[in-house]
């Protein structure tokens, strides 16, 4: 029976061959259209998965209330800030700090500006950064250790192999001569940029150069004479501990260190890791066409053309089986 159906299906496109064409060809682009669109949606919600502790991570973010009623929202917080949030309260399992800027590295003849990041010794352990060379419990603990991407081994050291080597950082922050402790896996495509996150980068270290006080006071105090923040703060909250609880206690937390009346006109807000990327416009009020707005957006418009290639499909289909 099912051998009898194939082969009226196969006349019938023969008989037909423009409709037939028409028809399929026209399915047959609909249903690509969606699958492409779909598999763009896929990969934009991937974005910041990849960590293996990704539901558990927060950015800690400064919300500020102007006088005219206004707010606004800086993602920098002060250098002081992960090491009392760590002491202070214990379902607070780790907390890091990141300081991202372009800078200029050198090696022998080869002179490159590639971003570099200034961190803690553990950010091994709160974000998935695997290594291909080196000991991730160790790497960073070394005095002045430096950290590359495969991509910069190519580029700084060719078949080289950098480990051990030195290599010399210039300009404001940074300056010195860092030695090379591990090499890491390229960071993934899919991780928000740099200037959202700052965990977009070439280059790591943890050691901070503190022979200046312009260094030493966003990196280590709580800055209350700037408004000066290159830090950002990340933490991991204990599996099942909801961020909300923590985010009413922090009034009191920045009360406590930074007096009253700052925390009269700021707060600390925590956002979630894996709403960094998609979201950030529309959990602080600036809406535009992107991130989940316009994921949104495409998922209407592949459904539309699905749709609309369906109906096609079943018109065209009706015609070719109605007797001439």
């Amino acid at each position: 029976m099912f051998k009898n159906y194939l082969l009226i299906a196969f006349r019938n496109l023969l008989k037909h061959k423009i409709y037939s064409g028409t028809n399929i060809l026209g399915l047959a682009i609909g249903l690509g259209c969606c699958i492409l669109i779909v598999l763009y949606i896929q990969d934009e919600l991937s974005y910041d998965r990849y960590h293996t502790h990704a539901d558990q991570i927060y950015r800690l973010m400064r919300e500020t209330h102007r006088a005219d009623g206004s707010t606004t929202i800086s993602m920098g917080t002060s250098g002081a800030l992960a090491s009392n949030l760590s002491n202070d309260f214990s379902q607070v399992e780790e907390a890091v700090r990141v300081w991202n800027m372009g800078t200029w590295l050198q090696y022998k003849d080869k002179v490159f500006r590639q971003s570099f990041c200034l961190s803690d010794a553990n950010i091994l352990s709160l974000f998935t950064f695997p290594l291909t060379k080196g000991d991730p419990t160790t790497a960073l603990k070394e005095p002045f250790p430096i950290l590359l991407t495969e991509a910069m081994v190519l580029k700084f050291f060719g078949k080289e192999d950098p480990m051990g080597k030195t290599i010399t950082v210039e300009g404001r922050y940074f300056a010195g001569e860092y030695t090379v402790t591990g090499i890491l896996k390229d960071i993934p495509r899919n991780s928000s940029p740099t200037w959202r996150t700052g965990l977009q980068f070439d280059f790591l270290t943890s050691t901070a150069v503190l022979s200046r006080g312009i260094v030493r006071s966003p990196w280590q105090g709580w800055n209350r004479g700037t408004s000066w923040f290159p830090v950002k703060t990340y933490i991991r909250l204990s599996k099942g501990y909801p961020p909300r609880e923590l985010e009413q206690k922090l009034p009191l937390f920045m009360a406590q260190y930074l007096g009253s009346e700052v925390q009269a006109k700021n707060t600390y807000r925590l956002q979630p890791l894996t709403r960094i990327y998609l979201y950030s416009d529309v959990d602080y009020g600036r809406p535009r066409i992107g991130g989940i707005t316009f994921v949104y957006l495409l998922g209407i418009i592949a459904l539309f053309i699905l749709v609309v290639a369906s109906i096609n499909f079943m018109n065209l289909a009706t015609d070719c089986a109605q007797p001439p």
